[in-house]
């Protein structure tokens, strides 16, 4: 069935529904479809949704669906698991496919090609699992609910941070779709630079310091993923050289909205751009969101498509049209990023051991030690 977003009929649950590991209303899809030519795919109470199809990753991601939206039809991109509630406890079921042990033994079948990844539902039930009394399920579901009720309200403070950043960016400057506050408008190439040095990495110099490609910066959220050194990676091509005073932007696949924000000196991929902003009229903290922004996408999604992979060449690059407020304005939104930066970063530590102390009770729940 092909899906589209007007809202039509039934919601219809796509791999988006379940990305944030619930069941969300707001990423389901539409075709029209009427209750009474869709009762045998209506989801149940407890029914578990499961990525079997999708990259590495995110295979194995599932959701427990707890009656939101009252009606939902079950999409062929995900698996519908019903268990057998007389002797399975649904909660008790998704925690069981969530805990590292599971994804361990899953792993061994995922299936991987070049875009995707995916594991058959045979293999899928031949992995052994622990299968403790009802009532010693429903206790252990019970207790990993409560604990990660806990982690979830902390992931939703870190949300709530960039929520709040959106917020401030748009009531300073307008939405630079529309432009509505009628700032001065320049071409992106005339106020920022893309002038970092192209270096050999197999120079001494050079090979102790970290490569940033575009698989180091989540999409979205700008966030550096660890990464290695020139050395540890045998880099043999030029890469570029950049440092505090640039803004990294990964050209290729621009959907991905891969944009960060480094403060230190590192080299990066010929796939990603060290853009340094002109900072007698531009702050790069500015500049960092205007390339995460909805304008400069919609701009990227303009430009001619090629074969293979989308990429922004340079030119098209310099060519986006940006507004620029008065620097003054552009310098307290930089200040306020970064307070809440500070302030996301704290939560985000404090994320990171709440995860893995969930993930140890996880763990003792499996192994009978709780």
């Amino acid at each position: 069935i092909r899906q589209d977003k007007s809202g039509e009929g039934l919601p219809i649950t796509r791999i988006e529904t379940i990305a944030d590991a619930v069941v969300d209303s707001s990423k389901v899809g539409y075709a029209g479809l009427e209750e009474k030519n869709c009762t045998k795919w209506l989801l149940q109470h407890g029914d578990i949704l499961f990525s079997h199809i999708n990259s590495v990753e995110h295979i194995g991601k599932c959701a427990i669906y707890e009656g939101q939206p009252r009606k939902l039809v079950h999409g062929m991109n995900l698996l519908c698991l019903r268990p057998d509630t007389g002797r399975l406890v649904p909660e008790f079921a998704k925690h069981l496919i969530r805990n590292q042990i599971f994804k361990a033994r899953l792993s061994k079948f995922i299936n991987k090609a070049v875009n995707q990844a995916s594991i058959s539902i045979e293999n899928l039930k031949g992995i052994p699992v622990p299968f403790p009394t009802l009532p010693e399920q429903r206790r252990i579901a019970d207790i990993l609910d409560k604990a990660d009720a806990i982690r979830r309200k902390r992931q939703q403070a870190i949300r709530l941070t960039e929520e709040f950043l959106r917020s401030v960016f748009l009531d300073m400057f307008g939405d630079p779709v529309t432009n509505p506050k009628g700032w001065e408008v320049k071409p992106i190439g005339e106020i920022t630079f893309i002038d970092a040095p192209m270096v050999d990495p197999r120079e001494e110099q050079y090979q102790n310091l970290l490569h940033i490609g575009p698989d180091r910066i989540e999409k979205v959220t700008g966030k550096l993923f660890p990464a290695k050194t020139a050395k540890e990676d045998a880099l043999i091509s030029g890469k570029f050289l950049f440092d505090e005073r640039y803004v990294l932007y990964s050209k290729i696949r621009p959907l991905l909205r891969k944009v960060a924000l480094p403060n230190f000196s590192a080299l990066c991929s010929a796939d990603v751009y060290p853009v340094r902003p002109n900072t007698e009229v531009m702050t790069k903290e500015f500049l960092w969101y205007l390339l995460l922004s909805d304008s400069f996408l919609n701009y990227t999604q303009t430009l001619s498509s090629r074969a293979n992979i989308p990429k922004v060449n340079r030119k098209e690059f310099a060519a986006y049209p940006c507004y620029l407020p008065p620097l003054p304005l552009q310098e307290k939104f930089s200040k306020q990023m970064r307070t809440m930066e500070k302030m996301k970063n704290s939560l985000s530590v404090n994320q990171e051991k709440i995860d893995n102390l969930f993930n140890s009770l996880v763990q003792r729940a499996f192994r009978g030690e709780l």
